[in-house]
C-alpha cells in the first residue's frame, strides 16, 4: 500500500526534474501569496481548506507557475511524493 502525503510534489520530464521540490513549509512571499490566494475558490466549491504554506498542492503550483512558468511548461507529469510504503 502507499499513502500520499497531499502536500509534497515533483515537476519531471522524461529525464529529470524540472524544477527544485519544494519543501511543504515553504510559504509562497507575500505579495505571491496574496495574488494565488485570491485567486482560490471557496471550500464550498473545492472541499480543499484554506490552509497556510505549501499544504495545499494547488497553492504551490500556482507559484511555481508564477516564478517559473517554464519548468512548469516543461514538466510532463506531476508526481505526489508517497508518506509511507507498508
Amino acid at each position: 500500500m502507499i499513502s500520499g502525503h497531499g502536500c509534497t510534489f515533483a515537476l519531471v520530464d522524461d529525464k529529470a526534474l524540472t524544477h527544485p521540490i519544494l519543501d511543504y513549509e515553504q510559504e509562497p512571499p507575500a505579495e505571491i501569496a496574496a495574488r494565488i490566494d485570491r485567486r482560490i475558490p471557496d471550500f464550498a466549491e473545492t472541499f480543499s481548506p484554506r490552509l497556510p504554506l505549501g499544504f495545499n498542492y494547488g497553492r504551490h503550483m500556482l507559484w511555481l507557475q508564477e516564478v517559473d512558468p517554464d519548468a512548469f511548461a516543461a514538466a510532463k507529469w506531476i508526481l505526489g511524493y508517497p508518506q509511507y510504503w507498508s
